[in-house]
């Protein structure tokens, strides 16, 4: 997140430096990236539910454990057709890194959550579409904001 922080810096003190290049940074406002972390999750939750703790809801003693990206790991590697859905939504290379990527990204939005006093994402409005699938298909909508 060297990147961010190099962004933030320069928005933040721009008295400070005469210039800054963000590498590996994401370059966009981070309600929409966070957005789309929680709407991966909802995702992953189609294809793997009870699996993981509802985004919606994440219990304040969730962890990001080796043991549980291994059993998400295992998960992945056990249904490769959906797994592959997910690669190819994430742009993630392989079932390892997706793994590591949903338990960190929960912790994340636990983060989030515990923070701000509830779940800042709503998908109300959000159509989720499975990569090549033939027209849209409706996962699933969290509905609550709090």
């Amino acid at each position: 997140m060297g990147g961010f922080l190099t962004m933030m810096l320069m928005e933040r003190f721009p008295t400070a430096y005469d210039g800054g290049l963000a590498l590996c940074g994401p370059l966009a406002p981070a309600p929409y990236l966070m957005q789309g972390v929680f709407d991966i999750r909802v995702v992953f939750d189609y294809y793997f539910p009870g699996v993981l703790p509802p985004p919606d809801r994440l219990p304040s003693d969730y962890q990001d454990t080796p043991a549980l990206v291994q059993k998400i790991q295992a998960l992945l590697d056990g249904a490769p057709q959906s797994a592959g859905i997910l690669r190819r939504l994430t742009t993630t290379a392989n079932d390892k890194d997706l793994a590591s990527d949903m338990v960190f990204s929960t912790y994340i939005l636990k983060d989030f959550q515990q923070r701000g006093g509830g779940n800042p994402f709503d998908n109300r409005n959000t159509i989720y579409e499975a990569p090549g699938a033939a027209g849209a298909v409706q996962f699933a909508r969290m509905g609550r904001k709090n």
